[in-house]
């Protein structure tokens, strides 16, 4: 399972970030940059944020941010995920994170050991989608799109359309209310209403 690789290989540079105190050394290693990221105070993370989002490359990488975030190992670690994602520059960071999520989110949702956190590291991903403002937003919205085609429950149906709201007034609008539209005849009460009221907003913002 990727979250039980990913997470091993977090823990693993525990050991050798003890050892360390080099800085240099913590930046020529991404995973050590991504962990002092998130043990760090909010105020640091705000200072660092743009200078570890440029070491964010490969998918491992992505994956480890996305893991952090969704764990709960660190304080406000959901939101430093997603500030940290949404700093990107990179479309192939964002695009290649939803290839694994298309992989093995159904696969993680499907354990119960993991569902939790397969819904947490899909949040992260689709807000962090909808705020990464480096990128072109009917780029972004091509993601958030690729991306419907996982959502399953409450929860992450919930958070793509709060991501659809964000993106709407920099992207199609007319996309973004085709994919609301989606959710409007959902069996689920609550996210049928959600979609509705995420609608009216937009509309009411076009006024």
């Amino acid at each position: 399972m990727v979250a039980v690789t990913t997470s091993s290989n977090i823990e693993s540079t525990s050991f050798v970030l003890a050892k360390t105190s080099s800085v240099d050394a913590a930046y020529s290693d991404p995973d050590l940059l991504i962990r002092e990221y998130f043990f760090s105070s909010s105020e640091q993370r705000t200072d660092s944020r743009s200078v570890v989002a440029q070491h964010i490359k490969g998918i491992k990488t992505v994956l480890a941010v996305l893991s952090w975030g969704a764990s709960g190992k660190a304080r406000d670690g959901f939101d430093g995920a997603v500030n940290l994602l949404a700093e990107t520059s990179d479309l192939e960071v964002l695009s290649s994170a939803c290839r694994a999520a298309e992989t093995y989110y159904p696969q993680m949702h499907a354990n119960p050991s993991t569902k939790v956190f397969s819904e947490r590291f899909l949040e992260i991903l689709t807000k962090a989608i909808a705020c990464a403002y480096k990128i072109n937003a009917n780029q972004r919205l091509g993601l958030l799109a690729q991306i419907l085609v996982l959502v399953n429950n409450r929860v992450t149906a919930a958070s793509l359309i709060d991501a659809l709201v964000i993106i709407s007034d920099e992207s199609d609008v007319n996309l973004v209310k085709d994919l609301l539209k989606r959710f409007t005849n959902s069996p689920d009460q609550y996210i049928s209403d959600y979609a509705l009221e995420a609608l009216q907003e937009i509309d009411q913002g076009e006024g």
